[in-house]
């Protein structure tokens, strides 16, 4: 047995930990989440009743709901059905017996008749001519409703009574018994008049001195617009922002309803609106529920969405998103899908979305971040977002995929010099320049002021206004508190600051500018409001999409294009095709390019088959815009080119989603393989020899993963190139590592010989 001198030993072995290249990169798909109620779905509609409108003021609250800041407003409607709009004031009325001349009343035991004395409802004879109105629209035909009005014998509570008419007689003279006196047998109405004869019988109790009548129509499905006004025959409905009180003396935050109007087409020579007598009252409303905005979740599977997030709509932004992003993430190859995660916004607005990213901040666990807002102040949040975390500091690589708002005009005017603060101002001239009398005007200066108008110079015409641009004029408020004004069309500019417009508007201001209202000065119109706006052409709407993917140049963020499009049975917007190309990022492996791969829950994209040609969505990509396309409707939607809002660069490496993300890839696991050393161990050649070691196993395991895409590395062309102490800062050891990623297969190019 050999001697062995008693001593401790100490034995330094760096262990190496086992290497490991599975990593997922998962979505983030984050937004609000709100619980809908809505008087369109059947399922929702029962909670969304609060009550019968019978034409006077009404304050109910949102139904079932406690929290008044949880509630968006903006989406809030009033709906109704049973909806009973009065067409036109027949008046009061006679009632006389049911049959001539006897003096009983009618079999039912009431009145079935409505004698108008003096008035015939006729609007026009056979030959054209216009006959008495007597505010009817038209003449009283069988089958039209009738809203009668009247209060029984001994009581002051009124009744009504809708019916429709079975008949009605005009005549010049009428010899009628109003069935009051039965041994009377003389004639008690002997006049000129319109008989009607109703459905329904009024009671035999009536006061035969309360009874009136008016023509009405009954709507079904009609929503109210919102009116905030504070008084005027216009007053529809209301949000209050404080408590309003119940008719029982509660407090609570809901709706108020005034007097209610409706639109009315088919009974004028002008469309008007017309009061609403009764009315049964939907609201719809949103309330957002915050129940995800405590941390990050995640869920498996797009069947899992409205278990945990709502419905799926696009009203449900959050569920929404998340849906197209988990139906995307299942892979083809019948893999389990990687998990989806998401987070809901505490409030819908900028704040609420950087709550989140703080949240996103704390972890490595998300990759691809989609919001679901086109909000350009939260994209470039996202953005600054993905470049920080990416930093060589950080090391939480990530990428975020987005859908920029795509505006369809522009403001001719918003840009220019302002003279007058909030708005331009204009005034109608005639081809003689300034026209003292009415009539005959056909162009618009634009002036330097009220009190100067002479043309001023600023606003440069000629640079910006063409023909075909818009012009919006005589801005004003209608008698219902809605905003109109009168639009004519650019024909021709004259110089920097006058236009002349096109008289072919199809009605009275044929002949010239309407000045209606305007109030006059010496020699000239006062000054007033105007606006020229230009609805951008399929040419200019893809110049615009390319630079605003240029203005977010980065290989970290992806601009998805269309901005809408049909999937899932829903009209969505770009937000939502973002997130399934998030879904679809996370479901592929790392190396994988997504170029022409097929995009679930998405089936017709027409605004790239049918609204751009084949130049157009090139200038688009030139600019750095993913597009997901569809080549005819019904054919397969797919990933035009994976290409990010770097591609103007001309640099393939940051251009190239699958390089990104695979890089993105390799780099967590150097991260995560190097981790335990940092710290724990002292520079020794010992250490550099083991890093030498992790390195060069990691890059082999790289090389060597076996895929139908290829290796996420290429052996021949990475490298180690050196791995040392750093000569200043002895406390760090610099790696240099040459990576071969693959390139995507973009082009295939076939020469045939014969």
């Amino acid at each position: 047995m050999a001697y062995q001198q008693p001593m401790v030993t100490v034995d330094q072995n760096l262990t190496i930990t086992p290497t490991s290249i599975e990593r997922d990169l998962p979505a983030f798909v984050f937004g609000p989440n709100y619980e809908l109620h809505r008087y369109s779905e059947e399922s929702e509609k029962e909670g969304t009743f609060v009550g019968t409108f019978k034409g006077s003021t009404m304050n109910v609250p949102y139904p079932g709901v406690i929290d008044e800041e949880a509630v968006d407003k903006g989406y809030t409607k009033l709906n109704g059905d049973n909806v009973v709009v009065q067409l036109a004031n027949l008046g009061s009325t006679s009632l006389p017996e049911n049959d001539v001349p006897k003096a009983v009343r009618d079999v039912n035991g009431g009145y079935t008749r409505l004698f108008f004395a003096g008035k015939r409802f006729v609007k026009r004879d056979t030959s054209g001519n216009v006959g008495t109105l007597d505010v009817v629209p038209r003449e009283i035909v069988a089958g039209d409703q009738i809203m009668v009005s009247y209060t029984e014998t001994g009581s002051t509570t009124p009744v009504k009574l809708l019916t429709k008419v079975v008949s009605a007689e005009y005549g010049d003279s009428f010899d009628l018994d109003k069935g009051v006196d039965s041994g009377d047998s003389a004639p008690d109405i002997t006049d000129a008049g319109t008989l009607i004869t109703i459905e329904d019988a009024i009671t035999e109790t009536v006061n035969l001195n309360s009874v009136s009548a008016v023509l009405v129509e009954t709507f079904q499905n009609v929503e109210f617009t919102r009116k905030n006004l504070s008084a005027g025959s216009g007053y529809q409905w209301e949000q209050p922002s404080t408590k309003i009180t119940g008719s029982d003396g509660s407090r609570f935050f809901g709706v108020k309803v005034n007097a209610l109007n409706v639109f009315v087409y088919d009974y004028f020579d002008t469309p008007q609106y017309c009061a609403v007598l009764f009315a049964d009252l939907y609201v719809t409303f949103r309330e957002l529920n915050v129940s995800y905005s405590d941390s990050i979740h995640s869920l498996v599977g797009a069947s899992e969405v409205a278990n945990l997030l709502g419905k799926v709509s696009p009203d449900n932004p959050l569920a929404m998103g998340v849906y197209m992003a988990a139906l995307n993430s299942a892979t083809d190859d019948g893999d389990e899908a990687p998990p989806v995660y998401f987070m809901a916004v505490p409030s819908d607005d900028a704040e609420g979305y950087d709550s989140v990213l703080n949240k996103a901040s704390l972890t490595d666990s998300v990759y691809v971040l989609a919001p679901t807002t086109r909000d350009d102040v939260v994209i470039e949040k996202v953005r600054n977002h993905c470049l920080e975390m990416s930093s060589k500091t950080v090391k939480q690589w990530r990428i975020s995929v987005v859908s920029a708002e795509v505006p369809a005009t522009v403001d001719r005017l918003n840009s220019k010099m302002d003279s007058q603060g909030d708005e331009f101002l204009a005034i109608p001239v005639s081809d003689e320049g300034v026209a003292p009398a009415l009539g005959g005007y056909n162009k618009f200066r634009v002036v330097m002021s009220k009190t100067n108008i002479n043309g001023n110079t600023d606003t440069a015409f000629r640079s910006t206004v063409v023909p075909g641009d818009s012009v919006r004029f005589r801005f004003r408020t209608n008698a219902w508190g809605e905003d109109i004004w009168d639009t004519y069309t650019v024909k021709r500019v004259i110089n920097n600051y006058t236009v002349e417009i096109a008289l072919d508007r199809g009605d009275a201001t044929d002949n010239g500018i309407d000045v209606t209202g305007l109030e006059t000065a010496s020699g000239h119109y006062v000054p007033v409001k105007v606006e020229i706006f230009h609805t951008y052409t399929a040419n200019e709407t893809a110049d615009l999409v390319a630079s605003i993917s240029r203005e977010l140049a980065s290989r970290r963020v992806y601009n998805v294009f269309p901005s809408v499009f049909g999937g899932s049975g829903f009209t969505m917007n770009g937000e939502f095709a973002a997130c399934a190309v998030a879904g679809l990022v996370s479901g592929t492996e790392p190396q994988q390019p997504i170029t022409n791969v097929t995009v679930r829950g998405i089936d017709d994209v027409p605004m790239v088959y049918q609204m751009f040609n084949r130049t157009q969505l090139n200038t688009m990509a030139a600019g750095g815009t993913f597009i997901i396309a569809q080549d005819m409707p019904n054919d397969i939607v797919y990933v035009r080119h994976q290409i990010s809002t770097a591609y103007s660069d001309g640099n393939l490496n940051t251009a190239e989603l699958s390089i990104t993300k695979n890089v993105d890839s390799i780099s967590y696991a150097f991260a995560e393989v190097f981790r335990p050393y940092f710290g724990k161990y002292n520079v020794t050649p010992d250490l550099i020899s083991t890093l030498e070691n992790l390195a060069n196993d990691l890059i082999s395991e790289f090389a060597g993963v076996t895929s139908v895409y290829g290796p996420q590395l290429i052996a021949a062309e990475t490298e180690l190139r050196s791995i040392s102490q750093n000569e200043l800062m002895k406390d760090h050891v610099d790696v240099d590592i040459r990576l071969g990623v693959p390139y995507p297969c973009n082009n295939i190019d076939i020469v045939l010989t014969v």
